[in-house]
């Protein structure tokens, strides 16, 4: 059974507040075993954020941050042909997504596009495994050449086409 912490309507003021419940995970409104239980449920390779948030009662979005705060997936090592691109997972939402060429695997997301973010993501690589990168193909980024000193960049197409018109 899962539990979930108790929380209170003031009908005066209609402020709410939680009960002080010692099995609670900090100031989430679930407990311990409802975050476990959430995250074993997220496990199998066709589970969804949807239908597991009608299993226990709560929208989408709170299942969604359950696992981005509690779920840290490891970043592939970098590979010899690198893809960074940006991806809109909605319209106000955009990351950088780095994806091995040659096999089409996602090696990491990055959570923001900005120079800043992606300098400090990619100097925290260590740079014996930047080195053995060979080729990037991404947008016109030419700044790229200072993470990767030994690559070769290959601008996208379509950024090339979308330029040409411009011009």
């Amino acid at each position: 059974m899962i539990t979930y912490v108790k929380r209170y309507k003031c009908i005066d003021c209609n402020a709410s507040f939680s009960d002080v419940n010692p099995i609670a995970y900090g100031d989430w409104s679930f407990t311990r075993t409802a975050i476990f239980s959430i995250l074993n449920r997220l496990k199998p390779y066709n589970a969804t954020y949807a239908s597991i948030a009608r299993m226990f009662g709560v929208s989408s979005t709170r299942i969604m941050e359950i696992f981005d705060t509690f779920v840290r997936i490891k970043r592939h090592s970098l590979p010899r042909v690198l893809l960074i691109d940006e991806f809109h997972f909605s319209r106000n939402s955009k990351y950088k997504i780095l994806m091995n060429f040659e096999n089409n695997l996602i090696i990491d997301i990055v959570e923001s596009r900005t120079h800043d973010i992606m300098s400090d993501y990619l100097f925290k690589i260590d740079l014996e495994e930047r080195k053995k990168v060979e080729y990037i193909c991404t947008d016109m980024s030419f700044i790229l050449k200072i993470y990767f000193p030994n690559s070769t960049l290959l601008v996208d197409h379509f950024h090339v086409t979308r330029l040409k018109k411009t011009i």
